[in-house]
Parts: C-alpha cells; sequence; structure tokens
C-alpha cells in the first residue's frame, strides 16, 4: 500500500493551513488583550479548531483525490490514508490549543470548555471557588491532560 504519501501530503497541506489558522487567532488574541487590557475574556477556542478541522477536511479532499486518483491511487488507500491523517492532526491541534490557552490565561481569563463542564468538580472553579478566580484553571498535569483530551475526542 502507499498509504505514506497521501499521509505526508495530508500532514504538509495541514500544517500549512494550521499556520495560519494559529497566526490568525493568536493576532486576534492579543488584539482583544490590548484593546479591552487586563479585564478582557476570551472563550471558544475549541469551537474555532473544529470549524477549522471541518473546513479543511471538506476543501482538502477534492484537490487531493484528483491528483491520487489520476496518479494510479484507489480510492480506498487514498481514503485511508486521509482518514489516517486527520487523528494526528487533531491531537496537534488539541496540544497546541491546550498550550495557547494556558498562554493567554497568564494575561487575561480564556476559558475552554473542559474547564466551565469540569471546574466546579475538579476544584477549579465553576460555584464550588467563587472567592478565588474562578476561572483561572490549575496548571497541573492532570487538568492539561484533561483538557488535551477532552479536545481530542
Amino acid at each position: 500500500m502507499r498509504l505514506r504519501p497521501v499521509i505526508i501530503d495530508t500532514l504538509k497541506s495541514a500544517g500549512s493551513s494550521m499556520r495560519w489558522f494559529y497566526l490568525i487567532y493568536c493576532a486576534v488574541m492579543v488584539l482583544v488583550a490590548v484593546l479591552v487590557g487586563r479585564g478582557a475574556s476570551a472563550t471558544g477556542m475549541e469551537m474555532a479548531s473544529i470549524i477549522f478541522l471541518i473546513v479543511f477536511g471538506a476543501s482538502s479532499f477534492k484537490n487531493n483525490f484528483t491528483l491520487y486518483v489520476s496518479s494510479g491511487l484507489s480510492r480506498k488507500t487514498f481514503l485511508l490514508g486521509t482518514v489516517c491523517s486527520f487523528p494526528v492532526v487533531a491531537l496537534f491541534m488539541a496540544t497546541l490549543d491546550t498550550a495557547i490557552n494556558r498562554f493567554f490565561n497568564l494575561f487575561y481569563t480564556s476559558v475552554s470548555n473542559y474547564e466551565m463542564i469540569y471546574g466546579g468538580l475538579r476544584g477549579m472553579g465553576g460555584l464550588s471557588n467563587l472567592a478565588v478566580d474562578p476561572y483561572r484553571p490549575p496548571m497541573d498535569m492532570g487538568s492539561i491532560f484533561g483538557a488535551i483530551l477532552w479536545q481530542f475526542c
């Protein structure tokens, strides 16, 4: 099987698209921090990543499909290679989203969906911890791993 070229090509295409996505996203986040100041808060990075993955998956399939089919690669091999590359992209994006979220939490409140849903259960925030800053997630490895796993799934 010739899966390796399909996987590598899809990962290269995803890499260039992700660079632009994260460059624009970080520029918007910095702009919000500069304009609003310390009282700023931002959420929704996971949803932006999900929308990016949907658009990327839909747009990358057609362009590469015609190239590989004309080169003699079967449809099954192309589809399998494409499907095998998307979990790698999703895991990388989940890790990068969590790192960017934790970085921007140093400057202003940037809450992920994981902290909003499970924050009160783990003592991270929610109603159980309103006296302290309720949306400052801890930097422990359990919380970071949970956020990465939540975004990956």
